[in-house]
């Protein structure tokens, strides 16, 4: 193991593209951070709008190794994953002239009914109904992604109808994966490379870990108490290939956001994906709820914002990695922060900093009097009324998500097994504010009523819950 203060030296020496310069300003922050909060490596590339990328490295790839993080090494970019799946299976669904609306058991055979009624649309717009699980570890081999899908233990878990309600779903867009495989009659990553990979010029973009492990490639840490830990064993599960478990450089991340903001054009110049593909990944297909409009999914992208200062995103996190990738179409220009460590709070603070400083929002409106308009008040919270607060008693879930609702005094107690997340609060309509424990206002907890009025499903956090049974939830 090297020394500490070699891993010191190297936290303070960032490498760099020479494409440009712009990325230097921000090396002390963003050593500060680093140092700060023990990150051991990092990251960052960011698409000007003349499609440029420049790519700076910061760090060690490994705390016992003191390997420097250099510019293309790789990182496992977790869900950033559901863009590249998202391009890949549209684009060959309309090379095959297939309908992304139709059931994908109309051209897929084998599947159960319950999963061949869902079509591509439902599943890239986590509108499929399918309960969410994640799964860090698993079979190396490709063929867990058929064997998955094939299996009514891991593939029973249906809460919704198709079509009702926004709930972000690992599992819906590894039948995708699985949707591509078949369409194209080759192995999830064979397709994903002839479709994408190849014609994008991503060369440092694998979902085999045995060919990604031939190059540097950063290993996850946990931070905790003193120094990061190492995670072992590295995350990965063939299954989950479609979904979140891909290893990749910034560099390459960048390539397919700058692509995106160029109507399907790679750096080249040609032509990767049709502009219809791209409008259909960055439409607002379903909205968050509990976002009150400001939020929605695409296919494969979250649509944040309003039409002058909207931007395109995903993110990802899993054992020991952070990952965000940001584009504002308006400025045509994105940001890829790349972490090997569990630190989503500084992945999320650096993109932000350096998008909003590169491409500031658009400043508000004045009113026509030209006086500074007044800051919002947020609205007096009230108990939830008495009718609605009847109908929420009780549990609810999906997967592995499983809440409680209990009446306390005058609230609404949000409950996981014995833990209080905190009390539920109206400010008028179906939009609940949840206050922690402690008071503060911990976000939106959305109704989502049926075709009677009444409440069908709970959203919070990007996922749904449906009531259930009190004999479901021991």
């Amino acid at each position: 193991m090297r020394s500490m203060f070699l891993y010191a030296i190297l936290l303070f020496l960032p490498s760099t593209q020479a494409l440009g310069q712009d990325l230097a300003s921000f090396d002390n922050r963003i050593n500060e951070r680093l140092a700060k909060v023990r990150v051991p490596g990092l990251v960052v590339a960011v698409v000007g709008a003349d499609g440029k990328i420049t790519e700076r490295a910061y760090g060690v790839r490994s705390i016992e190794t003191g390997d420097p993080v250099v510019v293309g090494t790789l990182f496992h970019i977790g869900s950033i994953a559901k863009t590249f799946t998202a391009a890949a299976l549209l684009k060959a669904m309309e090379e095959k002239n297939l309908s992304i609306e139709s059931p994908i058991g109309s051209f897929v055979k084998g599947l159960r009914p319950e999963l061949a009624r869902l079509s591509v649309h439902h599943l890239l717009s986590h509108t499929a109904g399918l309960s969410d699980r994640g799964s860090s570890l698993g079979l190396v081999d490709e063929s867990a992604l058929a064997l998955s899908i094939t299996n009514p233990s891991q593939y029973n878990a249906i809460f919704a109808e198709p079509g009702k309600v926004m709930s972000y779903s690992n599992p819906g867009f590894q039948l995708a994966g699985y949707v591509l495989q078949e369409v194209t009659g080759r192995p999830f990553a064979d397709a994903m490379y002839a479709l994408l990979l190849k014609p994008l010029g991503a060369e440092r973009t694998f979902f085999r870990p045995t060919i990604a492990m031939t190059y540097p490639i950063a290993l996850g840490h946990t931070i905790g108490e003193g120094l990061p830990k190492l995670v072992r064993p590295m995350p990965f599960s063939a299954e989950s290939m479609p979904s979140g478990h891909v290893f990749a450089s910034a560099e390459n991340v960048a390539r397919l956001a700058g692509m995106i903001l160029a109507g399907g054009k790679a750096p080249d110049g040609s032509q990767v994906l049709s502009t219809a593909v791209i409008d259909k990944m960055t439409t607002a297909h379903a909205p968050m709820d509990e976002s009150a409009g400001t939020i929605s999914y695409g296919y494969g992208l979250f649509v944040e914002g309003t039409s002058s200062n909207h931007v395109w995103n995903h993110g990802g996190g899993l054992d020991g990695f952070n990952s965000a990738m940001t584009m504002r179409p308006d400025k045509r220009i994105a940001v890829v922060v790349l972490a090997n460590a569990g630190a989503g709070a500084l992945v999320e603070e650096i993109k932000s900093m350096i998008i909003n400083e590169l491409a500031p929002p658009a400043p508000s409106t004045k009113p026509a009097n030209n006086k500074p308009a007044k800051p919002a008040v947020a609205k007096a919270l009230q108990p939830v009324p008495a009718k609605l607060a009847a109908a929420l008693i009780g549990k609810w879930g999906q997967g592995e998500y499983v809440f409680t609702i209990r009446k306390d005094a005058q609230n609404l107690t949000y409950m996981v097994g014995s833990t209080v997340l905190g009390t539920l609060h109206s400010e008028g309509g179906d939009r609940l504010v949840l206050l922690s424990p402690a008071g503060a206002r911990d976000g939106y907890v959305a109704v989502v009523r049926d075709a009677n009025g009444q409440p069908a499903y709970l959203a919070w956090g990007g996922r749904a819950v449906s009531r259930l049974p009190a004999e479901a939830v021991k």
